[in-house]
């Protein structure tokens, strides 16, 4: 078994998620054992994050590559920029809100696994660089994603 993960460009390993965030599939559980789960996300527009949300499952951490974004982990609130480590662990409370006019980070998911739901719940990106018309939420499928996943939403958007 080789421990060169392959390139995940544009096309399969490439979602857009609600709101205006790709993500692109840097590594799988299936890849690493079930140890970790790696996305690559370039959000581009101000304003886009999940609401607060719980995970049960596994624990995560985002580092910041450019942009600035600000997280909220439990009580704390702070603004995070390029080379700022993010600390989620599971069972607390956490979001984020892109501050500056885009960001990246790399998101990682220990153990992994939950990012199967990005494939799951995600517009695959193809070959275009611009986000799809985002389509109406759709309440039953949010739920059936966080049950099928683990997590729990309990507050809206940090800032």
């Amino acid at each position: 078994m080789s421990n060169l993960m392959p390139d995940a460009t544009i096309g399969r390993d490439t979602v857009w998620w609600a709101g205006g965030g790709l993500m692109k599939i840097t590594a799988r559980a299936a890849d690493t054992g079930g140890a970790l789960g790696a996305l690559d996300l370039s959000v581009v527009e101000a304003g886009y994050g999940p609401p607060l949300h719980v995970h049960s499952r596994e624990d995560e951490v985002e580092y910041v590559l450019d942009g600035q974004i600000r997280f909220r982990v439990g009580d704390d609130e702070f603004l995070a920029g390029p080379g700022s480590w993010v600390w989620q662990p599971r069972g607390v409370p956490h979001s984020f809100r892109v501050e500056s006019e885009s960001a990246r980070a790399l998101m990682i998911f220990t153990p992994g696994g939950i990012e199967r739901m990005f494939e799951q719940g995600g517009a695959p990106a193809g070959a275009s660089s611009e986000p799809p018309q985002p389509p109406q939420p759709d309440p039953d499928t949010a739920a059936a994603l966080a049950a099928e996943f683990g997590f729990e939403v309990v507050g809206p958007q940090v800032g």
